[in-house]
């Protein structure tokens, strides 16, 4: 069997089964940094930071949108994103993000990941 075949489909295997074991609240999952990049590498995602515009400017990952949790019309901005689509959103260290994932998991979303550990596990 080709090696590099057997490669992805470990890297899937561990995936799947990080995802499917971490600790999730409600209709979303926890995922760690090294999973996020896995992610991003093997499959389409969007990527929502949800810190405030001061704790953005100082560095996001890249190709992240911006919806502030902490905004009042939150509901409203994610209620117009394509709940097709799988998204992994975070925050500063995983808790408003853990907040966010929940509201949306509550307006229907079903594909959603959370950063555990947020931006600061990330850079």
């Amino acid at each position: 069997m080709n090696t590099g075949i057997v490669t992805v489909v470990v890297i899937a295997a561990f995936i799947f089964l990080r995802i499917r074991n971490s600790k999730g609240g409600g209709k979303f999952q926890n995922i760690d940094a090294p999973t996020l990049r896995e992610m991003q590498k093997n499959g389409k995602i969007e990527l929502i930071d949800v810190r405030t515009p001061n704790e953005t400017a100082a560095g996001k990952i890249k190709g992240a949108k911006e919806i502030n949790v902490m905004d009042m019309a939150f509901k409203q901005k994610v209620s117009n994103l394509d709940k097709d689509k799988t998204y992994v959103v975070y925050c500063r260290s995983g808790q408003r993000s853990r907040r966010a994932c929940s509201i949306m998991a509550k307006a229907g979303f079903e594909k959603l990941y959370n950063l555990d550990g947020g931006y600061n596990t990330w850079s």
